[in-house]
């Protein structure tokens, strides 16, 4: 029988495409040198969400302190001026990450494509570590007041970033032109809580071909978009949109903006998904325009909206290639539509809905195998 030491690192790498689990890969880094080599990479991809802080402790000081130690001492001790908060200096580097008395084969900072900065990271520490990663690909940054020149500084930084996540609380649209500028192979874009200035500094994606974008507006007040044009330029090439308001204060005059005219008949030609929730003005004068201007849609989420027979009869009309949906409304949708849905779209596998508010009824429709 051959030794598990002979395999060949293609084998390897082949066997570490089945095993996610971040326990299983830490011991499989103790095995030997192909292992280790196979599994450091999906180990500190994402790091942040691999563990939990203790004590509202930053895990990405800890990150920090991890890179910093394989380094050498002068460079260890560099990280007292970037953690500025006393109770960091008692978190020592992350042993429980990879097998100790080894050097790493390739730096562990390369191996990092995803960062997650939350409101216990300082942005000494968001800064320093984005430096630390050059290759990382998606970036969120929550509850942070960034000032302009810095966050045009990370956006610097992130040549190879593919996706952004950023709050309202990090000011302004000229953090998002930063990141059009910087980043060419960005093409998935999430705001929470963004303004109506934000919104429309999305028009600097225009050469990006964005693919996704998701709005969580929560309780801010979203004025009408003045370029609507500009704005509907940058998402030509939008295969996903997601739209979430946890207050119905903005989201139907924000969601017009994607109504078919006579001039556009296809906002988003390339559309085929799309999420909408708690937006509980917006209904079947919205939705059913809509749908018959978007064929290409296969996923179809109406969360929240004031929705009846009408749009689910679009639905059954123009989205031949739909296989998800899920509908949530207060009102009753009565069982020939739904059937109707089933018999004319071919590949819909089922359809989620919930009857009443009081019920909460979950019911399911399974296409027959």
């Amino acid at each position: 029988m051959s030794d598990i030491n002979n395999l060949s690192l293609e084998l390897v790498e082949h066997i570490m495409d089945y095993i996610d689990c971040i326990a299983d890969l830490y011991q499989c880094a103790t095995v030997s040198k192909y292992f280790y080599m196979a599994s450091t990479p999906k180990l500190w991809y994402s790091p942040t969400a691999q563990r939990k802080s203790h004590k509202g402790h930053s895990v990405n000081a800890m990150i920090l302190r991890t890179l910093y130690s394989r380094r050498g001492r002068k460079h260890y001790n560099f990280l007292e001026a970037i953690i500025e908060y006393p109770h960091y200096g008692r978190l020592w580097p992350r042993k429980d990450v990879l097998p100790q008395r080894r050097a790493p084969l390739v730096p562990l900072s390369h191996c990092i494509r995803k960062l997650q900065f939350s409101m216990r990271d300082n942005v000494r520490i968001i800064v320093s570590l984005v430096e630390q990663t050059p290759l990382v690909e998606e970036l969120s940054i929550k509850d942070h007041v960034i000032d302009s020149a810095t966050m045009d500084y990370i956006a610097q930084l992130c040549p190879h970033l593919t996706r952004i996540h950023l709050h309202a609380s990090i000011d302004g649209s000229g953090h998002l032109a930063s990141f059009a500028q910087h980043c060419t192979q960005l093409r998935h874009i999430a705001l929470t809580w963004p303004t109506g200035l934000v919104l429309e500094s999305l028009a600097d994606f225009k050469d990006h071909r964005l693919e996704s974008l998701e709005i969580n507006n929560g309780y801010r007040l979203i004025p009408p978009l003045e370029n609507l044009e500009s704005f509907l330029s940058s998402l030509q090439n939008l295969t996903s949109l997601k739209v979430e308001n946890s207050e119905d204060i903005w989201g139907q005059d924000f969601m017009r903006a994607f109504s078919p005219t006579t001039t556009r008949t296809a906002p988003l030609p390339l559309l085929t998904s799309l999420t909408i929730t708690k937006l509980f003005q917006l209904g079947d004068d919205f939705m059913v325009p809509f749908i018959a201007a978007h064929p290409r849609l296969e996923s179809v989420v109406l969360v929240g909206c004031r929705i009846g027979d009408a749009t689910l009869y679009a639905i059954a009309t123009h989205l031949s290639r739909l296989r998800h949906l899920v509908i949530d409304h207060d009102a009753e949708l009565s069982p020939q539509v739904i059937k109707h849905v089933v018999d004319y779209c071919p590949v819909l596998d089922k359809v989620l809905y919930t009857r009443t508010e009081t019920q909460r009824r979950r019911t399911r429709h399974v296409r027959p195998r």
